[in-house]
Parts: structure tokens; sequence; C-alpha cells
């Protein structure tokens, strides 16, 4: 059983300061190609979660349930319109840290519980964006297996 402090966590709805989102300090190689492909940016936006695997387990769920979709092009739809809600682009979300993109995802969760953009899951309401980070772990967690 999943404890809301739990999903908390996983869903990265600590505060955060908001900084901006520079692709790096004067250390930075300018040379340097960020890997722009949906898993990297999947990955990415995962690496800012306390408990991934918690959150693919709500993945399964709402998969089970017909609240989400699975495979490759189902993947790419979700990270693409995560990133829309964000308001990141590939490149954003690549340069970001976990920080900003906990920052990023605490506000999208704000705005879709204050826009009634919400669901039902296994007795929990949740934000659709909950549910896409939700989503993107069950995919990349399968795709690891």
């Amino acid at each position: 059983m999943i404890t809301r402090r739990t999903l908390l966590k996983l869903a990265a709805l600590l505060a955060a300061p908001w900084g901006l989102l520079g692709a790096g300090g004067a250390g930075a190689a300018a040379s340097a190609v960020p890997d722009l492909s949906t898993e990297a940016l999947a990955d990415k936006l995962l690496g800012a979660l306390h408990e991934p695997r918690s959150a693919a387990v709500l993945g399964r769920a709402a998969l089970s349930c017909g609240l989400c979709q699975s495979g490759p092009a189902a993947l790419e739809r979700t990270v693409g319109s995560l990133l829309v809600t964000l308001g990141l682009d590939a490149r954003t979300l690549a340069a970001a840290d976990q920080t900003q993109i906990r920052a990023c995802l605490q506000q999208a969760c704000r705005s879709d519980f204050a826009a009634g953009r919400t669901a039902l899951l296994e007795g929990w309401v949740l934000s659709y964006t909950e549910l896409r980070v939700a989503a993107i772990a069950q995919a990349r967690l399968q795709a690891a297996a």
C-alpha cells in the first residue's frame, strides 16, 4: 500500500526555489550535445523523483485501469505532453537540475488540481501531471527489465 507521504515524495511535490534553467556555468563544455531522445528525457524527469519505483507501481495501476497507454509511441506522446505542461522544451529539460524539475512538477500539479484536471486511481485523487509521470516511470522500468 502506498501512503500519501510516499505519493507526495514520488511526485516530487517538495517546495523548491525556482532558478534560471541555464545550460551550465563557465565550466560547461560548449561542444557538449545533450541527449534529447525520448528515453533520455524520460530518465531526466524520473531522476527528479525520490521514489521512481513507487511511481511505476502507480503507472502499472493506471495502465490496468486504462488511464494511460503503453509502448514506445505512448511514451513519446506522454513525455511530449508533459514537457508542454511544464512549459519546457527538450533542451531546457536536459539542462535543468533536479530541483528545477521538481519545482516545475510541483507547479504543474498545483495547476492541475486548481483546474480540476484530476483522476481517481485506487482511492487516490491524482493530478494529470502525476499520472503522466507515473506512466513514464512504469514504461522506463518495464523497458529496463
